[in-house]
């Protein structure tokens, strides 16, 4: 199947003027929500999501930290769950070029000298296999550039295997975001 043909192409392709449309025409839904935000003042912000929606609320995660200073509940990756990584265990690390970056690419650093397979969206990192990635002239909007990067891998990788990237083995299920 040729690589423009499948639908993840299409939807890769389709990101950046999505994203776009967001910044252009609900700039000001954007603003009202963040008045609304930074009005109520809550003390932390809580998401939960399933499936795709928990990209969305990542990336919600990362902008409400930097840009609304309120923390949503995460964990810390070197404490507990770092004694799942063993030989070859493979991690993906996503960075933005914001001041966690640095930071990121030394958690990546010390996981890959554990000994798990370690690749990251960061030219910061000294162990571990960096990945291609595109960058924005912004902090806030790198991650989107950097997951279109990473979702032409997947495809890529997917189409190598002889694996039909848009209907993956073991999907049971479909939901879609309204």
């Amino acid at each position: 199947m040729p690589q423009d043909r499948t639908q993840l192409r299409r939807d890769i392709v389709e990101i950046p003027e999505a994203v776009e449309r967001l910044l252009t025409l609900g700039g000001d839904i954007i603003r009202k929500v963040a008045r609304s935000a930074r009005n109520v003042n809550p003390p932390f912000l809580l998401s939960v999501a399933r499936g795709s929606s928990d990209h969305a609320c990542t990336f919600l995660k990362y902008a409400s930290e930097l840009v609304l200073r309120k923390p949503m509940a995460s964990a810390e990756v070197l404490h507990g769950p770092v004694s799942i990584f063993e030989l070859g265990f493979p991690v993906i690390g996503f960075a933005a070029g914001d001041a966690a970056e640095s930071s990121l690419a030394e958690v990546a650093d010390a996981l890959a000298s554990k000994g798990a397979r370690v690749f990251a969206a960061t030219s910061k990192v000294s162990h571990a296999t960096v990945l291609p990635h595109v960058r924005t002239a912004h902090w806030l909007t790198d991650p989107i550039a950097t997951i279109i990067s990473f979702y032409g891998m997947v495809e890529s990788v997917a189409l190598s295997r002889g694996i039909d990237p848009d209907f993956p083995r073991h999907l049971k299920k479909v939901t879609e975001t309204v």
